[in-house]
């Protein structure tokens, strides 16, 4: 399972150990970590990348949230960029833990309503504790991967679909599949 973790670059100043400890623990927990940049950037000479080297940590950025499964942030540090990378993780549908300090809980995220998204406090003591199972929970969120040959006609529909509604043809798919169950009386004893 792939994991991506990041955090505001200038939350090392303050926080290096819990964002290095956090690190080794997703790894030393047998997660594939997609990038190691947060452990190995220079804050200070991060905030004064030139807009070249910007275009470049912004697309690895996003090429780590594609690559991984679950996405990792951690918040304590205000920070827009992450908030950036926790709506694109769940435009992706990806499985996203967000980890703050205690008593430093980021008040907007808390109002995300969406059970692939969950926020997680913490203490140094209590980090291995609260991390390990959020990212149990996480994995149990991913969804799978269902590839199927259709029509040209069923194509054609399904992209119909996504330009008219604004809506990706997986999704339009999966709201029919979960109207569906939900209507399915024969399905929902079986649970």
């Amino acid at each position: 399972m792939k994991v991506y973790f990041t955090a505001p670059p200038r939350t090392l100043r303050d926080f290096g150990p819990q964002i290095k400890k956090i690190y080794k623990l997703i790894g030393g927990f047998g997660y594939e970590l997609v990038s190691d940049f947060i452990v190995k950037v220079n804050p200070d000479k991060y905030y004064r990348n030139s807009q070249t080297e910007m275009v470049k940590y912004y697309q690895e950025t996003m090429a780590a949230i594609k690559k991984a499964d679950i996405v990792v942030v951690e918040v304590t540090v205000p920070s827009m960029a992450m908030g950036y990378v926790i709506d694109k993780a769940k435009d992706l549908s990806k499985a996203v833990v967000i980890l703050h300090l205690k008593a430093r809980q980021p008040l907007f995220f808390s109002a995300i309503a969406d059970d692939r998204i969950q926020m997680v406090e913490y203490t140094l003591p209590t980090l291995e504790k609260v991390l390990k199972p959020a990212l149990e929970y996480a994995a149990d969120k991913i969804d799978t991967r269902f590839n199927f040959f259709i029509s040209p006609k069923i194509g054609n529909y399904l992209s119909w679909i996504a330009k008219k509604r604004k809506l990706p043809r997986a999704v339009y798919l999966r709201r029919l599949i979960e109207a569906d169950m939900e209507k399915n009386s024969e399905y929902s004893k079986s649970e």
